[in-house]
């Protein structure tokens, strides 16, 4: 078993595994058009090396990924979206305020984070505090 493995590895039989690499939106779009255009994905799997799984992903999910372009920048490689359109929407007033008044100041992603979190936890504070009232004013307590 050794000896079958030793003479594998010098042969040059073994495979070894794939770097992967993460596609931006734009890459992936091309990808798309030229398969549209006529191309088999076979040949865009060969002329661009791509494993084939990932093309056939990319073109079953071609629409949402259209669809992306246009909200996200197309250089990105994650396309992660908020869970919580309220914050988002918090989050992008702080940064518009923020840099208006001071646009010499860097922001980088840890301040987001913190900002992001702040305006969560007034959000839900908010909401249980209307969530309170409306309790209330059904029951009628004062």
């Amino acid at each position: 078993m050794i000896v079958f493995f030793a003479m594998a590895f010098e042969s040059g039989s073994v495979s070894q595994k794939r770097k992967r690499n993460c596609l931006s939106l734009d890459e992936k779009i091309q990808l798309i058009e030229l398969i549209e255009g006529g191309k088999s994905q076979a040949e865009v799997f060969r002329e661009k090396n791509v494993p084939c799984t990932t093309l056939n992903t990319i073109f079953i999910n071609r629409d949402k990924i259209r669809k992306q372009r246009f909200e996200i920048s197309g250089n990105r490689k994650k396309c992660r979206t908020s869970p919580n359109e309220e914050v988002k929407v918090a989050l992008w007033q702080w940064f518009k305020q923020f840099t208006s008044e001071n646009p010499s100041v860097p922001i980088d992603g840890n301040c987001l984070k913190i900002q992001a979190t702040i305006a969560n936890l007034k959000l839900r504070l908010r909401s249980r505090a209307k969530f309170i009232f409306s309790i209330n004013a059904r029951c009628q307590i004062t």
